[in-house]
């Protein structure tokens, strides 16, 4: 997870009168992701942002929301479950930055 995103989610929350609680796992397993989701539960927050390349990750997260809203950041594949998701470009991101190198002759 990039500090910059936490530091997007954290900003964003408290700018609508949020705290973000934050989670953070660098190689997560099926139970510390179960753990963290079960503590988001616990605490009754209003909303779950999962940043993750990892479709069990994402599938683990949105079982155990309990209906929670929940949104996925980052590449999942689109055949993981139905959820709402932000999603980097890689492709359209390479192809502008090599531009970019290209048009200053590098």
């Amino acid at each position: 997870m990039s500090p910059t995103t936490v530091s997007a989610i954290e900003t964003a929350a408290r700018t609508a009168g949020y705290t973000a609680i934050v989670g953070v796992h660098a190689d997560p397993s099926p139970s510390e992701v179960m753990d963290s989701m079960y503590a988001f539960v616990e605490h009754g927050v209003q909303g779950i942002a999962v940043v993750t390349p990892r479709r069990e990750t994402a599938e683990i997260a949105l079982a155990k929301a309990h209906g929670i809203p929940v949104v996925l950041i980052g590449g999942l594949p689109q055949s993981a479950a139905p959820a709402n998701r932000v999603i980097v470009d890689q492709t359209l991101g390479g192809r502008l930055a090599t531009e970019f190198l290209v048009e200053r002759g590098c």
